[in-house]
């Protein structure tokens, strides 16, 4: 049996999303996310510092139907800590491998490592788990196993159409540093005739003072969102600094049959990739887009990147 352990309050949502999807008797799904990504209480926090200090298994982080999960698991089954976040801290992922008996435990990270920090907790993570990661270029700096990202599939992902658009290409995210650059496609976009609808939501490294895009003070909706998608014939997506790995975004517009507008060239060495359905910025010139939007969709095979097909490797 392979044990799936995730954090349910994550606030981006993504892991709990996928997981539904996961119909596979061989697979038990977890929830974790106050057990495993984060501590009780300050004081949680020190004692299990302590406890780590002594090399000491202290257990009072995991609740007791946690505790029946990881303790009832014996050597044959496997466990993967499934989803967003490097850090995992020490404290915890001790006290976890203690009594957890599974010989293969596995941690897929969902995020980039972008620094110091980020490195000293995959240096803790390497200790007690086979680490990969959905980011390529991670994987082959840091020695860590690939595997890419995975999305949910909407029911109608073969199907879905847009009768009823209000946009040719349609962006939304927090700034994350991105501001001076989506503004500028919105200008460059804009003249070669294309309608933009661009989300940009302030964050702590948005300026001060805004330009042509206007800031929007607070996330919409995942449900608005996914609206908003159906209306466009392209999504645009922007990769922040330092992330190489395939987005969610790329993933959730392709499943929704609308074509993608990249900055990331490492979509290109993914299998999901066909230059009919997603444009590498820097890649072709601006003035192809118009023709590139407006034309079909490519027949492309969603599997790789659905959780029932992804999730066989670690069976």
């Amino acid at each position: 049996m392979l044990y799936v352990f995730y954090n349910e309050v994550d606030s981006n949502q993504c892991a709990p999303l996928v997981l539904k999807d996961l119909d596979n008797p061989k697979v038990r799904i977890v929830p974790a996310g106050m057990e495993l990504f984060s501590f009780k209480n300050k004081i949680a926090r020190i004692l299990l510092w302590i406890g780590f200090a002594l090399r000491v298994p202290l257990l009072f982080n995991f609740s007791k139907s946690f505790l029946q999960t990881v303790k009832g698991m014996n050597k044959d089954d496997k466990a993967l800590i499934f989803g967003s976040g490097i850090c995992i801290s020490s404290r915890i992922a001790f006290p976890f491998c203690k009594i957890c008996k599974a010989q293969k435990k596995y941690r897929w990270i969902w995020d980039t490592i972008l620094n110091e920090e980020d490195e000293s907790w995959l240096l803790d993570l390497k200790k007690y788990f086979e680490v990969w990661t959905f980011d390529r270029c991670d994987a082959k700096r840091y020695g860590l196993k690939y595997k890419n990202t995975v999305c949910a599939c909407p029911k109608n992902c073969s199907t879905a159409e847009g009768s009823d658009f209000d946009c040719d290409v349609y962006f939304v995210g927090a700034d994350r540093g991105r501001y001076d650059l989506l503004n500028s496609l919105y200008e460059d976009f804009t003249k070669e005739g294309l309608l933009c609808k661009f989300l940009v939501i302030k964050d702590d490294k948005s300026p001060k003072t805004e330009k042509k895009l206007k800031l929007l003070p607070r996330p919409i909706s995942l449900e608005e969102n996914f609206n908003n998608v159906l209306r466009a014939r392209a999504v645009l997506d922007i990769s922040t600094e330092g992330q190489n790995g395939l987005t969610q975004r790329t993933l959730e517009g392709l499943f929704r049959v609308r074509k993608i507008i990249s900055s990331n060239p490492y979509v290109m060495e993914e299998k999901i990739f066909n230059e009919k359905n997603i444009f590498v910025l820097g890649q072709r010139p601006l003035s192809d887009l118009p023709t590139f939007i407006r034309s079909e969709l490519a027949p492309f095979d969603p599997g790789p990147y659905t959780i029932n097909e992804w999730i066989e490797e670690f069976l």
